[in-house]
Parts: structure tokens; C-alpha cells; sequence
């Protein structure tokens, strides 16, 4: 008799987990971080928490990020964003283009390179295959 209530709780489960489904805007549910002060965010993947400071949030026209507190840091404008924990974001446009932000969304690096790669001690900067070299200032360390 005991075992004739596990597939009821199984079949239970599954039909919650559609409705979930069929009521969630593209597959995409209010998350609640319990550490976030109760900020919603709409999560698409677990990649969208950066870290336990920011996660990104899908505008429909783009990528921005958040803190904790619900602040914008970076307006949704990019295709694609990475965290650094030395506290810098890469950001790509949909064209491909790349730049360099701080915490802050002060400019170190502008939207131009083709690619950026972030370092312990600064910033390799690529655009038309010629690599530069920064520091987190955006000062040139050495050119190649």
C-alpha cells in the first residue's frame, strides 16, 4: 500500500513542474536571491550570477548587471558580459566588439577591440591581431 503513493507523489511532481513551465515567461521564472535583498532578477542560466556581488539581467535588448542591493552597475547594452574578481567586466556587442568596465561603469578600455583578456597585473587588449598591454588604468604597459 506504501508503495502506491510514491508514483502518486512522482506523477504530482511532474504535473507541478509543467504548469511551472506553462506559466513561466520563456522558460525564464522571478528567482528570489535570499541574499539579494529579495531583488528579482530574471535568470536565464546559473552563469547569470557573476558572483556573490552581481549577476546579469537580460533587458530583451541586452545584457546589463546588477548588485545586490538592485542597482544598475552596467546598463543591458551587451551581447555578452564577464566578471573578473579583480572587480572588472569585459563586454562584448553584438558585433563583436569588446571593452573594458570597472565596478564603477567607468570606461578603462573602450568599446573597440576585438578582443580582451584580463590578467593578475593588467590587460591584453587585441584588434586587428596587434596585442596591447594595459594596466587597470587603461595606461599602455607595452605595445607588440
Amino acid at each position: 500500500m506504501l508503495t502506491s503513493c510514491k508514483p502518486m507523489r512522482h506523477i504530482r511532481c511532474h504535473l507541478l513542474f509543467l504548469v511551472l513551465l506553462l506559466f513561466t515567461d520563456d522558460l525564464m521564472a522571478q528567482v528570489d536571491l535570499c541574499r539579494w535583498k529579495n531583488v528579482k532578477v530574471n535568470l536565464v542560466t546559473d552563469d547569470d550570477i557573476l558572483c556573490d556581488k552581481y549577476a546579469k539581467f537580460n533587458s530583451g535588448e541586452g545584457f546589463g548587471v546588477i548588485n545586490i542591493d538592485g542597482d544598475t552597475i552596467l546598463p543591458p547594452l551587451y551581447w555578452k558580459i564577464d566578471y573578473f574578481p579583480s572587480g572588472f567586466f569585459v563586454c562584448q556587442t553584438m558585433m563583436g566588439e569588446c571593452g573594458l568596465y570597472n565596478e564603477r561603469n567607468e570606461v578603462i578600455l573602450p568599446i573597440k577591440y576585438d578582443k580582451i583578456k584580463v590578467f593578475k597585473h593588467g590587460v591584453q587588449a587585441i584588434k586587428n591581431n596587434k596585442p596591447t598591454f594595459y594596466d587597470f588604468d587603461g595606461k599602455i604597459k607595452f605595445d607588440s
